[in-house]
């Protein structure tokens, strides 16, 4: 049986929202008056940094992962736009613009896979494990994402965009996603801390979403 169950979340604030690709380029056009060369700033988007502590997040004492049920990642794919090493602001024209200077540091499929399995531990909601891992044969639960839109737009927010499924081998649950955070502040460093935020709200969709159904009474 599959259900469709829509999400739409997104997070407003007072403040204007800040142009992105606005601030970019006049960043862009004062370095080229300048004989300095534009240096390039690499990201993660997930680096087990826990930036409201200020200290580094170990897997053995931040939770006890032992008794979680185990959920095979079974396939995570992205739109093709994507897979570029550049972070990407969407346009209002249909265009895609890409940050010559701002690389994600790894492939953005490995911090996106590795940031669900961080949330989702961290909530102690599941044990989320990769097909090449040791304990991939012990997931009772297939989660499967595909992810349509990962970026920031030139309307001054971030999105996140794309359809999940569960099967826990009786049968398989489909629900779509919206994610929206606003920019509040220029560069790109700003934007992956919201994108990262993005993702902790899918976790938490995902968690949800895998919790048993009540029983009838």
């Amino acid at each position: 049986m599959d259900f469709d169950v829509k999400q739409n979340n997104k997070h407003s604030t007072s403040q204007s929202p800040i142009t992105l690709l606005g601030a970019l380029l006049i960043t862009t056009i004062l370095a080229a008056c300048s004989s300095a060369p534009i240096p390039i700033e690499y990201y993660l988007l997930d680096t087990g940094y826990n930036t409201q502590a200020h200290s580094v997040i170990h897997s053995h004492d931040a939770h006890n992962t032992t008794e979680l049920p185990r959920v095979l990642l079974k396939n995570l794919t992205i739109a093709n736009y994507l897979e570029q090493n550049e972070l990407s602001i969407l346009e209002a024209n249909h265009k895609i613009y890409y940050a010559n200077q701002h690389l994600w540091g790894e492939p953005i499929k490995v911090g996106l896979a590795r940031a669900l399995q961080h949330d989702l531990a961290k909530s102690k909601s599941a044990l989320l494990v990769l097909p090449n891992e040791p304990d991939a044969l012990e997931a009772s639960t297939i989660l499967t994402v595909k992810i349509d839109h990962f970026s920031a737009t030139d309307s001054g927010e971030v999105i996140l965009t794309g359809t999940f499924w569960i099967d826990n081998g009786q049968h398989t649950v489909r629900i779509p996603f919206n994610e929206t955070e606003i920019l509040e502040s220029t560069g790109f460093k700003f934007a992956v801390t919201q994108q990262r935020q993005l993702i902790q709200n899918l976790s938490e969709i995902i968690a949800q979403a895998m919790k048993p159904s009540p029983s009838p009474l």
